[in-house]
């Protein structure tokens, strides 16, 4: 299933349900890495290291949401996103399913 919309920016988005769930479980690896391996993983941004591709992860899925989390603004929609992110009671499937908007 691919979900297709326009975007708040005006841009057009085509993000294959896989593909999210996909990144997402490589989301939830890299932050489980960064737990065992620094003793935290509620830190986002990194300015270096190996690290810093949990921030790059993180930006293609936040731009990747549906239009209807963007429109809520950029500090509401990334509070959205890591809410979702976080859930573990959520498979990625699931995850990328209401990310999407396919819920």
């Amino acid at each position: 299933m691919i979900g297709i919309e326009q975007e708040a920016n005006g841009r057009k988005s085509v993000l294959a349900l896989e593909d999210m769930a996909n990144l997402i479980s490589v989301y939830d690896v890299v932050r489980q890495l960064k737990k065992v391996l620094l003793g935290r993983m509620d830190e986002h941004w990194e300015d270096a290291g190996a690290f810093s591709v949990f921030e790059y992860i993180f930006n293609v899925i936040d731009n990747a949401t549906c239009t209807k989390i963007q429109f809520l603004g950029k500090d509401e929609a990334i509070e959205i996103v890591m809410g979702v992110l976080a859930d573990e009671t959520m498979n990625p499937e699931e995850k990328a399913r209401q990310l999407l908007g396919m819920d």
